[in-house]
């Protein structure tokens, strides 16, 4: 009953806002199973779309979609969504592209609402603000705007703030006063995660001299060689070099799975890869990431020994890492190299002596 009270209050609105200048939509989205891609030209793809007990074949410009991936569609607009429509940030996914549409990861199934799989189950209400009604610009002003449209009070959040968080602020931060004379007192406070701004302020009377403003962003220490994991719950990291100590293969395809405490994979965002020192980037797949390793020959004798170092972190301050010592060997394959030279003639170098022309 409070549910159907609520929808009939969610039209008033819609119907009272579009009467006034402002428009608003209500979005439905649903879970759905890409079941085959065709490529319709001009940049664009047909996709047919099971959505549990209907279906649907939208066309979309987004070619980071191939047959069996879950994607989410609006049923209105038949349309499927991209990460800008849910207005979802890359960091959040970063198995999908940019500027792709949303592919889940999560454990759902065609006709699955979205707002429930992005636990968001609300309603959603996009406003397309008139030129004439810049002062819905903003939340206060929408809140306004259906303040007066309904009748009711406006009440205004007013934001506090609570500190009381672990650690001593004076052994979390260090502030220097090279002219101590000038700034007999400050305030700071701390937001872990956050940028942090400090202001000091150096006054004659009321009235401001100068002014000194400091960023500081506070961010958790990670798992290396000497701590190699770090909080309460330390992620668990899996990989194909585990037991390994040698190999021959110049094009090593490293695996990694990193899995937090609570079960749930972690990102390519949260997995650092370094050999020799160096960061790997452009890892492939998900929740098993696959990165490229290329080990050089060695520059005397066959052997040379590399060091890869993977580290992996969650958004609770706990880290681990692991370290891996392998020996590369040199196989030579006997094949022939060829050599030009300065001159005209070409000079023919062998591995086998037996292949030597005269």
């Amino acid at each position: 009953m409070m549910r159907n009270r609520f929808d009939e209050q969610l039209n008033e609105l819609n119907s009272e806002m579009i009467r006034m200048g402002a428009l608003c939509e209500e979005v439905i989205a649903l879970a759905a199973k890409a079941l085959d891609v065709q490529n319709k030209g001009y940049g664009l793809w047909q996709v047919a779309l099971d959505l549990g007990e209907a279906a649907a074949d939208p066309v979309t410009d987004c070619q980071n979609v191939h047959a069996g991936d879950l994607v989410a569609y609006d049923i209105k607009k038949n349309a499927i969504l991209s990460l800008d429509d849910l207005r979802a940030k890359q960091e959040e996914f970063p198995h999908c592209i940019s500027d792709g549409i949303l592919i889940l990861n999560e454990d759902c199934k065609p006709g699955d609402d979205m707002a429930v799989i992005l636990g968001r189950d609300d309603h959603i209400v996009e406003f397309e603000i008139t030129p004439n009604r810049p002062d819905c610009l903003c939340v206060i002003g929408l809140a306004r705007e259906a303040a007066v449209t309904f009748g009711k009070e406006l009440k205004l959040h007013e934001p506090v703030v609570k500190g009381g968080g672990p650690g001593v602020l004076t052994e979390l931060l260090d502030v220097e006063t090279p002219a101590a004379d000038l700034v007999p007192r400050y305030t700071a406070r701390m937001v872990r995660n956050e940028t942090n701004h400090i202001t000091l302020y150096r006054k004659k009377g009321n009235t401001t001299v100068e002014e000194v403003r400091f960023s500081i962003r506070y961010v958790a220490q990670k798992a290396d060689e000497d701590h190699p994991t770090i909080g309460e719950h330390p992620p668990t990291i899996v990989t194909n070099l585990d037991g390994v100590t040698e190999t021959s293969n110049r094009n090593f395809t490293l695996t990694v799975k990193a899995t937090a405490y609570t079960g749930s994979p972690l990102y390519a965002s949260q997995i650092e890869v370094q050999m020799d020192g160096k960061r790997i980037t452009g890892p492939t797949g998900g929740p098993v990431y696959e990165y490229q390793l290329y080990f050089p020959d060695p520059i005397v004798g066959d052997t040379v020994e590399h060091t890869i170092t993977i580290r992996a972190w969650d958004g609770e301050g706990n880290s681990a890492f692991v370290s891996y010592h392998i020996l590369y060997r040199f196989v030579d394959t006997g094949d022939p190299t060829v050599i030009v030279d300065d001159f005209d003639n070409e000079t023919m170098h062998y591995d086998d002596p037996a292949q030597q022309e005269e």
